[in-house]
C-alpha cells in the first residue's frame, strides 16, 4: 500500500529529473511570516553579535533534588532577543545548550526525519506500557550522540532488570523521537507518552561543561540532570515532576561520559523510584514467530554452549538467518553478534553503525567484567564510537592475540596488526579482524581498494553477499545495485504483490525498465518499511532482549540499500565529474528520501561544484540553494556524521555569497558550535581545524595527515627541531603507513641535508617497498639535479605500471601519467613519453589517461587531435587546464572564432587564472593593439572578476607585456583595472599604532611620504607594472624605488605570493648600486623561506644577484636550480619560464658570459615542443641563435604567432621580409586539421 500510494503520483522519466513539487500554502504563509519577522529583528544584530561570543555557564552548585508543579512553558521567543528559545523543561528548570542558545529562528525541520518519526511512533500505537526513558537531551557543551545514547541505553537496560514494569522499548522509541535529535520539544513526548499509556516519563540531560579557557577541550566537567515525572494520563505541561542533578564531575585526558554515568547509576535508578522486586519473565520470542511467521520454530536451535575459554571459541553461526534461529542468551554472544553486525555496516551509515555497537554496551553492561572476552567487545564498542583513549585504557594490557590486533589498530599501526591478525585463532573474532585489517589497510592505501580477500567468502557461503557488500564498500568505481537486496528481501520476507520478479516482468513488458529503473532501486525501503508494519503487537516486546533479532537485520539490509544509492550518486557526482547528473539523482530520490540529511548533504556539495559552470542568475539560485541545504544538513546530523565533511566547507564557503543576505536559523557564526562544543570531539572530520591536531590525535585512530599537519606548521616556520619532536612524538603510531618515510625524509629535506632524504626513498625502494610516495620523492630529487635520465627510468620501473601488473588500470594510468608530466613540464620530453603512451594506452577515459593522449598528439604536431581530446578531458572533469589548452591549439590552427566563444562562455564560470592564457595567445596572432586590450578589459572588468585582492583583468595587462617593447599605457592600464578604492592596507609588522610610524629594514623617506600620499592600497599587478617597464628601459634607480615604495604593502621575501617579484627586486637593487639593501633582503628571503614550498624565487633572486656583481659560476649553479624547481604559473604575473629565461638574457647583456645565453637558448627551444603556441621561445631563438636555419625556423614561427615581438624588432628587414613570403605559401599549422577534427570541434 505505501508503495503503490508514492510510486503511482510520482513515476520516474529516463534521466532522473524532475520537477519541483510546489509548496503547501502552509508553507507559503509560514515563509512569509518568518520573512516578517526577520526584517522587525535587524535592529536587534549587535545583540545577535554579543549573545554569540559570551558563554554563559550556569553556576557549580553540587548534586541537588526539588520538587516542582510549575507549568512548564513550550516555544518561547522573547520580544527583547527575538531568539528563539526551546521552552518545557529547560525553561523552567534552567537546562542549558550552548547550541540552543544560539537559535534565531526554529531550526529547519525534516521531511525524512519527520516521516520516520511518524512511523515508528504509529508501531507503538496499540500497545500500553508503564514507562516511557526519554532518550538523553543535551546540555552546556553537550555530549556527542554515541555517549548520550550509551546513557541512554545503559540506564534503559538496568530499569528492564530491576521491574516488572513494561518499559516503552527504547530502539522504537529512539527512532520515534529521532536518533539524531539532541533535543526533544515537550510537546512530542507527551504526545507519545499519552498514546502509550504511560504512568511515568524518565527525562535525562548529560553535557560537558568546558573550561572557559579552552572550549571543546580535552578536560570538560560534567553535569548529569535528571527529571521525572509521575501521574495518570494523558501527561501535560502541569503534570508532576522532580529532578536532581549530578555535576562536577571533572574528566581526565581518558575518562567518558558513559563511564563516568555509570559510576552514578545506582543512585540515578534510587531516584527513579522502579524499585519493584524484579521477578523471572518468561523469554519472549522472536517476533518472527509470534507474527509474520517468517521462520518455523520447529527449526530453532537450542542455546550454544560456552566454552571454557568463552565465547571467543564457538563457530561462528552459518548466515543471518541461522543467527536468527539461534537462541543467543549469553550477553557475550549477544555483543559479539550485535558487532558483527555493525562491521558489516557500510562505512557511509555511521547511524545505523553506531546504533548496533551502543547495543553491544548495553548487552554487555549484563555481563560480568571477570569474562573472557568482556575486555575486547568493550574495547571494539568504544573503538567503533570514536572513543580511542578508552580503547587504550581498556587494554593497557592486551592478553589475546584479538586484543593485541586491536591495540595495534587503535594506534593506526599497520605492520603490527598484519602480525597478530593471523594468529588469531577463533572463526568469528578472526573474521571481524580481517575486515578491520582490510580497512586499515584501503585507508593508507587507497588504491588496493578494488581488491579484498575472496578466500573469506568462500570460507563463510552464508555470509558471501553481505561480506561481498562490506569488502567492496571503499572502492568509489563499484557501483553496487539494490535489485539483488530486494531479491534477498522477497526470498527471505515475501510480501505478495510487489516482488521484485513481478514488478520487473511487468515494466519489460511494456517497454519500461530502463525509464523506471531507479524506481526499482528504492524498493528496499519500502519494502524494510510494510515488513515493519506489517504487524507491530509483538515487535515491542522482542526488543525487551539485546540479541540481535529480526528488527536488527532488516536495519542492517536498509542501511546497505541506502550506501548503494549513495554509492550511485558519488559515482556520478566524484568519479565522473558530472555533478548535475548527480544532483538530478538525488532530486529524483525525493519521493523516498526527500530531506535526508545525507542526500540533502550531497545536493549541496554538487550545487556548490556545479555553480562555477553558470551565470547568474541561475547561478545565484543555485548558492542559495547549496546553502541552505548544507546550513540544514549540518544541523539535522549535529556535526555527528561524516557528511560533516562535504556540510561545513559548503557552508564556509558560500555564506558570504548568499544574495540577497538573509538570517539564518542560527545566530552570527553560530554553526560552529554544532560540530565544536560536543564532547567527546569527532576526530575523523574535526582535522580542519589547525589548533585541534594534537588534541584529534588523541582521540582518532588513523588520522595520520594530522601528523604531516603538526610537522609542517613547524617547518614552515622552519622550526626544526619542533618538528621532529612531532616525529618522535608519533613514532609509536602508524607503522606501515606509506607516508612515514616522507616525513623522516621531508625533515632532512627541509633542514638542507637533500642526500639524506634521497638515501631514504633509495632504501625503501631497495627493500621492495612499491607505494608510489618513494619513487614519485625520489624521482623528483633526480628532477631537481636535472637528471632527467635517471628520473624517467626510475618512474618507468615502477612496479604498479608495468604490463604484467595486477593493479587497476586507472591507477596505472594515473601513476604514469604524474610521472611523465613530472618531466615534460621540465622540458625533458623525450623521457616523458613513454609514460604518457603507458597511460594514455590503457584508454581508461581518465584524466590522465586524456592528458597523456593530448600531449602525445601535440609531441608528434597533429593539433587538431591534441585539441579534441584536451576539450574530452575539460567537458567531462570540468578542468580549466584543459580548457587552456584546447582554446590556444584552436588559436594556433587558425580556429579562432570557436576559441573567443569558449573564453566568454567559460568567464563566468572560473575565477581560475588558466582560461586568460589562451586570450593571451589569441591576441597575439591576431596582432590586437593596445587600445583594443585595454577596451576588451574594462569591458570584462565591469562584469566579471572584481576583487580587492586579486584582479585578472590587471594581470592579463601585465602578461600583455611580455616580449614587448616598454609600454607605459599597458602599465598604466593595469593599474587602472585594479582599482582599489578606499581600501588601504599596509602589511603585517610595517606600523605601528596610530601613529603610522613604519617599522623594518626597508624603513625610507621616500617610503614614508609615498605611504602618505596615497589613499589606497596599490593595484598588486599594477604597482609592478610600473616597475616592470623602468627594468625594461634600463632605468634601474626608477625600477627599484617604485618596487622599494610597493613593499610597505607587498613583501618580496615572506613564503607568500608576492615572493615571486624577488627576483626582479634584487636585480634593481644591484643594477642601481643597492647592493647592501640586495644582500638584506636576500638574507631575510632565506630566514622566512617556507622550505615546503618551491626555493624558485629565493634561488632566481640569488642568481640576480650574483651575476649582478660578476659570480657567474654561482649565479649559473643559481639559475640551474631554480630551473629544476620552477612552479607553476597559477597568479604569477609572469610566467615562470618566462622569468628565468629574461633573467638569463639579462645577465647575458650585462655580462656578455655565455654561459647565460647558452641556457635561455637550451630552455626556450624546450618550451617550444611542450607549449608550441608560445611565441617568446621561438623570438628568442631567432634573436640570438647563431645558426641559420635555425634562425630562420624560429623566426616563421615567431612571427606567426605574435609580429609585435620585441625581440624581432633588431632582426634585418630581409630576413623577415622572407619569412613572411615562405609564410603565405606555407602554413606551419593548419596541415594537421582534417575535416573530421573540424566537425568534432564545431568548426
Amino acid at each position: 500500500m505505501i508503495m503503490s500510494r508514492r510510486y503511482s503520483s510520482h513515476a520516474l522519466s529516463r534521466n532522473w529529473k524532475r520537477s519541483a513539487p510546489g509548496k503547501p500554502q502552509s508553507d507559503v504563509r509560514a515563509e512569509s511570516r518568518k520573512r516578517s519577522f526577520f526584517f522587525r529583528t535587524a535592529i536587534f544584530a549587535p545583540i545577535f553579535f554579543l549573545s554569540v561570543l559570551t558563554f554563559i555557564a550556569p553556576a557549580h552548585s553540587g548534586p541537588q533534588t526539588e520538587a516542582s508543579t510549575q507549568v512548564p512553558r513550550h516555544r518561547i521567543t522573547s520580544n527583547a532577543t527575538q531568539k528563539y528559545q526551546i521552552g518545557g523543561h529547560r525553561q523552567t528548570y534552567q537546562i542549558d545548550d550552548y547550541v540552543l542558545r544560539n537559535l534565531r529562528t526554529e531550526p529547519p525541520t525534516s521531511t525524512w526525519i519527520e516521516n520516520e518519526k511518524a512511523f515508528y511512533t504509529d508501531l507503538l500505537k496499540g500497545n500500553t506500557y508503564d514507562v516511557l526513558v526519554v532518550p538523553c537531551q543535551t546540555q552546556l557543551g553537550g555530549i556527542d550522540r554515541a555517549g548520550r545514547a550509551i546513557i541512554t541505553y545503559l540506564m534503559y537496560r538496568r530499569l528492564i532488570g530491576t521491574t516488572n514494569l513494561k518499559i516503552a522499548p527504547m530502539p522504537i522509541v529512539h527512532r520515534a523521537l529521532g536518533y539524531r535529535s539532541r533535543y526533544y520539544e515537550d510537546k512530542d513526548v507527551y504526545r507519545l507518552a499519552n498514546s502509550l499509556g504511560v504512568q511515568r516519563i524518565v527525562w535525562s540531560y548529560a553535557g560537558a561543561l568546558p573550561k572557559a579557557e579552552n572550549i571543546g577541550g580535552f578536560y570538560p566537567d560534567l553535569k548529569f540532570s535528571l527529571i521525572v515525572q509521575e501521574g495518570s494520563i494523558p501527561f501535560h505541561k502541569g503534570s508532576p515532576s522532580k529532578i536532581r542533578h549530578w555535576e562536577s564531575f571533572e574528566l581526565d585526558r581518558r575518562e567518558l561520559p558513559s563511564l563516568v554515568f555509570e559510576s552514578i547509576l545506582e543512585d540515578v535508578l534510587d531516584f527513579i523510584g522502579l524499585s519493584e522486586e524484579k521477578s523471572v519473565l518468561k523469554k519472549v520470542g522472536s517476533m518472527m514467530d509470534n507474527a509474520l511467521k517468517f521462520i518455523d520454530p520447529s527449526k530453532r536451535k537450542p542455546v550454544m554452549q560456552e566454552t571454557a575459554s568463552g565465547t571467543s571459541q564457538l563457530e561462528l553461526i552459518a548466515s543471518p538467518t541461522e543467527m536468527l534461529h539461534t537462541e543467543l542468551n549469553d550477553p557475550a554472544l549477544q555483543s559479539l553478534y550485535l558487532q558483527f553486525l555493525g562491521i558489516l555496516t557500510p562505512n557511509s551509515d555511521t547511524i545505523t553503525r553506531e546504533y548496533f555497537f551502543v547495543r553491544s554496551l548495553e548487552a554487555l553492561s549484563c555481563l560480568e567484567s571477570t569474562h573472557p572476552d568482556y575486555t575486547l567487545l568493550k574495547a571494539r564498542a568504544y573503538h567503533y564510537l570514536n572513543r580511542r583513549p578508552a580503547v587504550l585504557q581498556i587494554l593497557e594490557a592486551p592478553r589475546t592475540n584479538a586484543e593485541k590486533a586491536l591495540q595495534e589498530m587503535a594506534n593506526g599501526n599497520l605492520t603490527e596488526m598484519s602480525e597478530f591478525v593471523p594468529q588469531i585463532t577463533e572463526p568469528l573474532m578472526r573474521l571481524m579482524a580481517d575486515i578491520e585489517l582490510r580497512d586499515l589497510r584501503v585507508l593508507y592505501f587507497p588504491s588496493e581498494n578494488d581488491k579484498y580477500p575472496e578466500e573469506l567468502l568462500e570460507a563463510y557461503p552464508g555470509w558471501k553477499f553481505w561480506l561481498e557488500r562490506r569488502l567492496r564498500d571503499s572502492d568509489p568505481w563499484h557501483v553496487s545495485d539494490n535489485l539483488s537486496v530486494k531479491y534477498m528481501l522477497d526470498k527471505e520476507f515475501p510480501i505478495a504483490g510487489v516482488s521484485l520478479e513481478d514488478t520487473v516482468q511487468a515494466a519489460m513488458a511494456t517497454g519500461e525498465f530502463e525509464s523506471r529503473r531507479l524506481e526499482f532501486e528504492l524498493l528496499v525501503h519500502e519494502h524494510i518499511k510494510i515488513v515493519l508494519g506489517s504487524d507491530t503487537v509483538m515487535l515491542s516486546e522482542a526488543m525487551g532482549t539485546p540479541a540481535p533479532g529480526f528488527y536488527d537485520y532488516l536495519m542492517l539490509i536498509d542501511a546497505i540499500g541506502e550506501s548503494n544509492l549513495h554509492g550511485l550518486v558519488r559515482y556520478y557526482g566524484w568519479i565522473q565529474g558530472k555533478p548535475e547528473v548527480a544532483v538530478d539523482l538525488v532530486k529524483a530520490m525525493e519521493t523516498v528520501y526527500k530531506d535526508h540529511p545525507e542526500f540533502t548533504a550531497m545536493i549541496a556539495h554538487f550545487q556548490n561544484v556545479r555553480r562555477k559552470k553558470l551565470k547568474n542568475p541561475e547561478r545565484q539560485m543555485v548558492i542559495n540553494d547549496a546553502y541552505e541545504r548544507a546550513l540544514s544538513a549540518l544541523w539535522w546530523c549535529g556535526g555527528q556524521e561524516r557528511i560533516s565533511h562535504s556540510a561545513i566547507p559548503c557552508v564556509r564557503k558560500l555564506k558570504g555569497r548568499v544574495k540577497p543576505a538573509r538570517p539564518s536559523f542560527l545566530l552570527y557564526n553560530s554553526e560552529k558550535a554544532v560540530y565544536k562544543l560536543d564532547y567527546p570531539p569527532r576526530a575523523d572530520y574535526a582535522c580542519q581545524n589547525k589548533k585541534n591536531l594534537a588534541r584529534d590525535l588523541n582521540w582518532a585512530h588513523a588520522l595520520f595527515p594530522a601528523v604531516k599537519k603538526l610537522q609542517n606548521q613547524h617547518l614552515e616556520k622552519r622550526e626544526f627541531d619542533q618538528a621532529r619532536a612531532v616525529l618522535e612524538k608519533y613514532s609509536h603510531r602508524f607503522h606501515g603507513h606509506p607516508d612515514q618515510l616522507w616525513l623522516e625524509a621531508l625533515q632532512a629535506a627541509c633542514e638542507g641535508n637533500e642526500q639524506k632524504a634521497a638515501e631514504i626513498y633509495s632504501k625503501e625502494i631497495a627493500e621492495g617497498n612499491t607505494t608510489w610516495t618513494a619513487y614519485w620523492a625520489l624521482g623528483r630529487h633526480y628532477i631537481r639535479q636535472g637528471q632527467y635520465e635517471k628520473a624517467g627510468a626510475l618512474f618507468l620501473s615502477y612496479p604498479r605500471i608495468q604490463p604484467e601488473s595486477e593493479y587497476n588500470a586507472v591507477g596505472q594510468s594515473s601513476y604514469a601519467e604524474l610521472g611523465g608530466s613530472q618531466l615534460f613540464w621540465r622540458g625533458a620530453y623525450q623521457q616523458a613519453i613513454p609514460l604518457y603512451e603507458i597511460s594514455a594506452g590503457l584508454q581508461t577515459g581518465s584524466g590522465s589517461s586524456l592528458a597523456s593522449e593530448a600531449r602525445l598528439y601535440m609531441l608528434k604536431g597533429d593539433w587538431a587531435a591534441s585539441a579534441k581530446t584536451f576539450l574530452q578531458n575539460a567537458r567531462r572533469y570540468n578542468y580549466p587546464p584543459a580548457y587552456r589548452d584546447y582554446m590556444s591549439l584552436l588559436h594556433l590552427i587558425g580556429q579562432d572564432e570557436p576559441s573567443w566563444a569558449v573564453f566568454n562562455s567559460l568567464l563566468g564560470r572560473y575565477r581560475t587564472p588558466e582560461i586568460w592564457t589562451a586570450a593571451s595567445v589569441g591576441h597575439r596572432i591576431l596582432q590586437t593593439d593596445t587600445q583594443k586590450i585595454g577596451r576588451w578589459l574594462k569591458n570584462i572588468n565591469g562584469i566579471h572578476h572584481r576583487s580587492r585582492k586579486l584582479n585578472y583583468p590587471s594581470r592579463y595587462a601585465v602578461l600583455c607585456m611580455i616580449d614587448r617593447p616598454p609600454n607605459r599605457e599597458l602599465a598604466a592600464l593595469a593599474d587602472e583595472l585594479d582599482d582599489r578604492s578606499g581600501y588601504n592596507v599596509v602589511r603585517s609588522g610595517y606600523l605601528s599604532g596610530s601613529n603610522g610610524e613604519l617599522l623594518g629594514h626597508l624603513d625610507t623617506e621616500k617610503m614614508v611620504a609615498f605611504y602618505k600620499s596615497r589613499k589606497e592600497t596599490p593595484s598588486f599587478y599594477g604597482s609592478f607594472a610600473q616597475a616592470y617597464v623602468a627594468l625594461q628601459q634600463k632605468q634601474y634607480q626608477k625600477a627599484f624605488d617604485r618596487l622599494q615604495a610597493r613593499s610597505i604593502y607587498y613583501s618580496y621575501t615572506t613564503k607568500y605570493f608576492g615572493s615571486c617579484l624577488l627576483s626582479y627586486y634584487i636585480w634593481a637593487a644591484v643594477k642601481s648600486g643597492n647592493t647592501d639593501q640586495a644582500k638584506l633582503t636576500l638574507a631575510e628571503a632565506e630566514k622566512e623561506q617556507n622550505p615546503l614550498n618551491s626555493e624558485f624565487n629565493l634561488k632566481l633572486g640569488e642568481a640576480a644577484h650574483a651575476g649582478g656583481l660578476g659570480n657567474h659560476d654561482e649565479a649559473i649553479s643559481h639559475l640551474k636550480r631554480a630551473f629544476g624547481v620552477r612552479p607553476h604559473t597559477r597568479l604569477r604575473p609572469i610566467y615562470p619560464w618566462y622569468q628565468i629565461v629574461e633573467m638569463c638574457e639579462w645577465l647575458y647583456e650585462d655580462s656578455g658570459n655565455q654561459q647565460y645565453l647558452d641556457l635561455a637558448l637550451k630552455w626556450s627551444r624546450e618550451y617550444q615542443i611542450i607549449q608550441p603556441m608560445f611565441a617568446w621561445a621561438y623570438a628568442v631563438e631567432a634573436k640570438y641563435s647563431k645558426n641559420p636555419d635555425e634562425r630562420r625556423r624560429a623566426l616563421r614561427y615567431a612571427l606567426y604567432l605574435d609580429r609585435q615581438s620585441a625581440r624581432l624588432q633588431g632582426i634585418p628587414e630581409t630576413e623577415k621580409a622572407a619569412a613572411e613570403t615562405w609564410l603565405r605559401k606555407n602554413n606551419l599549422f593548419a596541415p594537421k586539421l582534417s575535416n573530421e577534427a573540424k566537425l568534432r570541434m564545431g568548426t
